[in-house]
């Protein structure tokens, strides 16, 4: 490798990490905000780059082709209970996500979120993995849905409020969506 590329290389590396550090520094000091989850959405797909992202409006026209996709919530139960996105299932772990797509041919489109998009990509890696042909990650999850003011279900009713996960990750949901404790 010639002295210049191995320059650039470096270059490009250290710029990386710092752009990395600097987001992991206000997440570890409370610094984030709503404003940082398209940051924080470009972090998880870079770590997870076999599964497409879709955004919202994206994934609102594909729910309403011919073949919509099923639509699992990769939350925990008390998050799923606070508010999720109309029709979908929630499906926590790789097992729940079989069980839910059992019989369901594996080219049938599949979109996955969670909160702000870590766990569910990382689901779809694994549903990938597993012979799934057609899986896309809800970029921003139901914090960003939510952060653009569309609709989510509690009981079949329309609520104003999603779990904000924890701490830390809640200050990339608006403070007026945030569920009681």
């Amino acid at each position: 490798m010639s002295g210049r590329l191995w320059v650039v290389l470096v270059v490009l590396a250290v710029l990386a990490l710092g752009a990395g550090c600097a987001l992991a520094w206000r997440s570890l000091v409370g610094g984030m905000s709503p404003g940082d989850l398209p940051s924080v959405a470009k972090t998880v797909a870079g770590l997870y780059p076999k599964v497409e992202q879709v955004d919202a409006e994206e994934l609102v026209q594909m729910r309403q082709s011919d073949r919509p996709p099923i639509l699992l919530d990769v939350r925990a139960a008390e998050e799923y209970r606070v508010s999720h996105i109309e029709g979908a299932v929630r499906a926590e772990t790789f097992e729940e996500a079989r069980v839910a797509l059992a019989g369901v041919p594996r080219d049938r489109p599949v979109v996955t979120y969670c909160s702000v998009g870590y766990r569910s990509s990382k689901l779809g890696q694994e549903l990938i993995e597993a012979g799934w042909t057609d899986v896309s990650n809800l970029e921003g999850s139901i914090f960003g849905w939510a952060n653009e003011g569309r609709p989510v279900m509690r009981d079949g009713k329309v609520v104003d409020e999603v779990h904000p996960y924890n701490e830390r990750w809640g200050r990339l949901l608006k403070d007026e969506l945030h569920s009681a404790p």
